[in-house]
């Protein structure tokens, strides 16, 4: 059992944009289904599927992941924000832009997972999971 699974994500994320990879599996959670959904609203990745796989009593996510056209990764930096160490929480007012609104911010709030662009529209802070860009 993973202790973190929202930092395995990200790291399998990041490992197989580093192969050049066209999709990666994650294990399955809510969490993780919310995440992958910002990032493909966030034109990150391509695409979100969950799965069962046959004969199996678990999900598991698929993610196509996204290239520019020289064949770089659309991720050029995913990091983890708050952890189970250390929570990292934010007000409304207090969610900053990341490079200067080039990247996103990824956070849970009280009405789900979403952008800080869209937490700032909505007014909501929570805590803030993971920045991209």
């Amino acid at each position: 059992m993973l202790s973190d699974p929202i930092a395995d994500m990200i790291t399998r994320i990041r490992n197989a944009q580093s192969r050049q990879k066209d999709t990666v599996e994650i294990m399955y959670s809510k969490e993780n289904v919310g995440i992958a959904k910002v990032l493909a609203e966030s034109k990150y990745i391509a695409e979100v599927k969950v799965y069962k796989p046959e004969g199996k009593a678990y999900k598991k996510i698929s993610v196509k992941l996204r290239y520019d056209k020289n064949g770089s990764p659309r991720i050029s930096m995913i990091a983890r924000i708050s952890r189970p160490g250390l929570r990292k929480y934010v007000k409304s007012t207090g969610i900053k832009s990341v490079l200067g609104g080039i990247g996103i911010s990824i956070m849970t709030t009280s009405q789900g997972i979403m952008s800080d662009r869209e937490a700032r529209k909505r007014k909501l802070g929570g805590e803030l999971i993971c920045s991209v860009y």
